[in-house]
């Protein structure tokens, strides 16, 4: 039994389990989300800075719709933004971004990434 927990335990990557994005579908469908009106504004101050995303520290830029949209489809994404356990916390550095902003990433998430 030993040796099989070790095996078992050797093949886990130690990622950590996907944020889950709590926003009821119905509250998300009436605040009408989208990446212009709402989601570039948060981006832009918390993240797509010039000793951030704006400079392609992390290995990518978060300076447009297409950009940020990619990076909010990694499973990552919203455990950074929450803070969860097993994420690195984004803003890095940063505090956390309010209740409101969060709502609004998984909103613009549940809803399809919006762009207008």
């Amino acid at each position: 039994m030993f040796v099989s927990a070790i095996i078992l335990h050797s093949c886990d990557d130690n990622e950590p389990t996907p944020s889950t994005n709590s926003q009821p579908q119905a509250l998300c469908d009436s605040l009408d989300i989208t990446y212009t009106g709402h989601i570039k504004s948060i981006v832009d101050v918390s993240c797509n800075t010039t000793y951030c995303h704006g400079s392609g520290i992390g290995g990518f830029k978060l300076s447009n719709y297409t950009e940020v949209k990619t990076a909010a489809e990694k499973t990552n994404w919203l455990g950074a933004i929450k803070h969860e356990d097993g994420f690195e916390a984004m803003p890095k550095g940063g505090t956390k971004l309010s209740d409101s902003q969060i709502q609004q990433l998984e909103c613009w998430e549940k809803t399809g990434f919006k762009e207008n």
